[in-house]
């Protein structure tokens, strides 16, 4: 066989020699078709001993190599596919993102108009605001003029009335006449309208400012507003001046409270069991001095012994005594406490107290020491008027609105704050125990009703 497939002659009959021809012919084609193969890279057919084998050969390369092309191609394909799967995932994700981006961008052009919306009101509130508050300061300052108008108006009259008791040679260590205590303490209260005016505009409160409960114990600016500040300020100065000076009855608290009032209430306890050893003095703080209220000979020496205080207080050789010292002591604590709320309220604007107000605050405390002194020289009762937060009023002589005088008489309101305490007047000291008379009305500021 393996020569009939290379062409070798066989011994065969020549009936045999055409078929060899054809094989040839077959082996001559694979011969052909083996160079031409080998021609595009095949090198395993250089020796050429059997084409059939080669062929065969060849085959099975072949057949290795498709198979192993096949494999790559489904490897290739199974790739490609978890690449499309993997790109689908990518699509869906970019399509979320897509979504939530529009969403986002969405929701951020509904936040800026939002804002643009809130900027506007709050423009507009802010437009509003300055509108009202110009209007309140407007309505304080027409207030105020109408206030300093009353004041000086009744300050002219009671001036036109003293001025023939004050031609008369009067000591100052004796008891004033009704008259000139009026113009005295309308002058303490313009004094006090001075000093807390709402044209010092470092006393005005910023909107929205809450003050500390001891400067303003039953939140008036949170009812009223920021605006009524002045009001507030000067009740507070007020409550000072009555702390310092009147803390108890008939001149007793003149040299202030603590140890200046208990040796002014041991001086009047060992005159009382002088002449009534059963006499019991409670305390300086709940002495209510009622033998005042009843005897005449008690108010006289009640009367001489502050005519003599006076004296010690205003004679330049009686500036060391002990009475003098504790006057002192008393006259500066109290400028002290008072400037120390203007400091503090003006300190709410990045301000301080100027040099004229300090000057006039020093007026105001030696006028109210000097009117405390009057309590004890006058034989009769002399007492400031307070109501209490909430105490029901009638607008008349002994009360006034702090803002709109006695415009309204006979209306009843519960006052909200004392703005400037009122002084009145009982008895004589003497015979008359009991009839009373208002000298200077109290100014309350009422709480605001719906009606």
């Amino acid at each position: 066989m393996k020569g009939f497939l290379t062409g070798k002659p066989s011994k065969k009959n020549d009936g045999e020699g055409s078929g060899r021809n054809g094989i040839s012919e077959y082996i001559s084609q694979i011969n052909d078709f083996l160079d031409n193969v080998e021609g595009k890279s095949f090198s395993m057919f250089q020796r050429r001993d059997d084409p059939l084998g080669d062929m065969l050969s060849w085959g099975k390369h072949m057949y290795r190599e498709r198979s192993r092309v096949e494999h790559n191609l489904n490897m290739q394909g199974k790739a490609l596919r978890r690449a499309d799967e993997k790109i689908e995932e990518m699509q869906k994700l970019i399509d979320t993102l897509e979504f939530d981006c529009g969403k986002l961008r969405w929701e951020k052009d509904q936040l800026m108009g939002e804002h643009t919306s809130q900027l506007s009101d709050i423009a507009k509130q802010h437009s509003l605001y300055e509108g009202q508050r110009d209007e309140e300061v407007k309505d304080l300052r027409e207030s105020h003029r109408k206030n300093v108008d009353r004041i000086k108006k009744d300050h002219q009259n009671e001036l036109g009335k003293l001025v023939g008791q004050l031609l008369v040679n009067q000591k100052d260590d004796q008891g004033w006449p009704d008259d000139k205590m009026g113009v005295k303490f309308r002058e303490l209260q313009r004094l006090m309208e001075s000093v807390t005016a709402p044209r010092n505009k470092e006393f005005l409160i910023p909107a929205g400012q809450k003050l500390p409960s001891r400067l303003d114990s039953t939140n008036f600016l949170g009812r009223v507003g920021t605006g009524k500040s002045h009001f507030l300020l000067k009740s507070t100065l007020w409550a000072i001046i009555r702390e310092q000076f009147f803390s108890s009855p008939f001149g007793f608290g003149v040299l202030g409270p603590g140890r200046s009032k208990k040796e002014l209430f041991e001086m009047y306890a060992a005159w009382r069991k002088l002449f009534d050893a059963n006499a019991v003095a409670s305390s300086p703080d709940h002495e209510d001095y009622a033998i005042f209220r009843q005897d005449g000979l008690a108010n006289t020496w009640r009367s001489t012994t502050f005519m003599y205080i006076n004296v010690a207080l205003t004679s330049p050789e009686q500036t060391h005594s002990p009475v003098a010292r504790l006057n002192t002591e008393n006259f500066n604590d109290t400028i002290a406490r008072i400037l120390g709320v203007l400091n503090e309220v003006a300190g709410l604007s990045h301000a301080s107290v100027r040099p004229d107000i300090q000057d006039q605050v020093r007026q105001m405390v030696l006028l109210g020491r000097d009117i405390a002194l009057q309590f004890g020289i006058n034989p009769s009762q002399l007492e400031l008027v307070v109501p209490k937060h909430g105490e029901k009023i009638k607008i008349g002589e002994r009360f006034h609105d702090c803002e709109d005088g006695d415009s309204f008489k006979g209306k009843m309101h519960d006052v909200d704050l004392v703005t400037a305490p009122g002084l009145q007047k009982i008895g004589d000291g003497r015979s008359d125990m009991n009839s009373q008379r208002a000298m200077v009305p109290c100014e309350i500021y009422p709480i605001e009703t719906d009606d």
